[in-house]
């Protein structure tokens, strides 16, 4: 898997995807199918709060909406989007989302 460390990374993998999608023959009408893209912005260096700030950051821009800290029923947390809240309205579901501590453990930190 390729890891892409900057916005304009992301920005133009998703170009170049989009270009291959609209060089497909027209279909009438799409088929009953799911089509998802997982893009694995970085490996997980920087801090938690550097971490938590690009979520934040992203979340904003392509949602308009704030992250927050969620617990996982396996005990681990992310610090996400809106669980429920990731349609845009313009047919994609985005969700940015990154592991960290327990968000007592951050505010310690």
């Amino acid at each position: 898997m390729s890891y892409f460390n900057y916005p304009c990374d992301v920005a133009a993998a998703l170009h170049a995807l989009a270009d291959e999608l609209a060089a497909l023959p027209p279909f009438e009408r799409m088929p009953d199918l799911w089509v998802s893209v997982d893009i694995q912005v970085c490996q997980h260096d920087g801090t938690p709060a550097e971490r938590i700030a690009a979520v934040d950051a992203l979340a904003f821009a392509v949602l308009g909406l704030d992250a927050s800290t969620m617990p996982l029923s396996n005990g681990s947390y992310h610090h996400r989007t809106p669980v429920e809240s990731g349609a845009r309205g313009d047919g994609l579901e985005v969700t940015v989302y990154t592991r960290v501590p327990a968000p007592d453990a951050v505010v310690a930190a």
